[in-house]
């Protein structure tokens, strides 16, 4: 009786949280603000502003730096997770395992002790900050109206993007080029 009672309260729970979710991001849709999606969505979209490839990679040289808490020039899934919650962005971001995996590719990008080095972890932050940017394309073309032609612009931003994505793959280029 108490596990039925037990999954009853974390079926209601998840729900709810669920619930919460759904109309936060409705609000935010409403208010123009941004919708989080991804555990990183925070940090990415300020990543994102960066238009200078040289502010970019030292901004992401310091976050390896600052998330390197034993000093071992790479990133482990603990050092990673408690230093982005450090971070001062809103939302707090909270990365779980499974999050970890999902962003290293079932941690392939990872040397043996599944960690990343600085060069495996600007890849995955590089490929984070162009999927939530592909994401917030794809959003924005949600929400303009028929015949706005800024819709069209970022269809056509969006099919670039996918094209370049494409190329890159055939010629066997890293995604951290």
């Amino acid at each position: 009786m108490s596990v039925v009672v037990a999954v009853l309260i974390e079926n209601f729970t998840t729900a709810t949280e669920r619930e919460k979710e759904k109309e936060r991001r409705a609000k935010a849709d409403r208010e123009g603000k941004l919708a989080t999606v991804g555990p990183l969505d925070p940090l990415l979209a300020a990543l994102a502003q960066l238009s200078a490839p040289r502010e970019f990679r030292l901004r992401l040289e310091g976050l390896f730096k600052v998330l390197d808490s034993d000093d071992s020039k790479a990133v482990s899934f603990e050092e990673m997770s408690s230093g982005l919650k450090r971070l001062k962005v809103e939302p707090a971001v909270h990365l779980s395992m499974e999050d970890f995996d999902l962003m290293t590719d079932n941690r392939t990008m990872c040397n043996e002790q599944g960690e990343l080095d600085l060069a495996s972890f600007c890849a995955v932050m590089r490929k984070q900050v162009k999927l939530f940017v592909q994401r917030q394309i794809a959003r924005a073309m949600g929400v303009t109206q028929e015949g706005d032609p800024s819709g069209t612009v970022l269809f056509a931003l969006k099919q670039i993007m996918t094209m370049v994505d494409d190329v890159m793959e055939a010629v066997g280029a890293d995604d951290d080029d």
